[in-house]
């Protein structure tokens, strides 16, 4: 049997902005250091999954990362990040 996979690109998408929320003491420059994600850039599976550097920091309990509308035909999007702060040390 032979198989023959067609593979048709779809229209490239881009990031709008990075939304961030769940930071209560955490500055958001640290975070937006760590998301290598800006306006204008192209959206990539490999992109999203650099929330991995902000786990590494230690400081959060958890990563969440989505993507406004996925399935939508917008050719830019919003990357949303929601995080949980780790429960500070006495």
């Amino acid at each position: 049997m032979n198989l023959t996979f067609i593979v048709t690109p779809g229209p490239r998408v881009y990031v709008r902005d990075v939304l961030v929320a769940g930071l209560k003491r955490t500055q958001p420059e640290l975070v937006r250091d760590r998301i290598s994600l800006s306006p204008g850039d192209p959206l990539s599976e490999s992109n999203q999954r650099k929330q991995r550097r902000l786990y590494d920091l230690g400081i959060f309990s958890r990563v969440d990362a989505a993507i406004q509308n996925p399935d939508g035909d917008e050719p830019s999007k919003y990357v949303l990040y929601s995080l949980e702060e780790a429960a500070a040390i006495p």
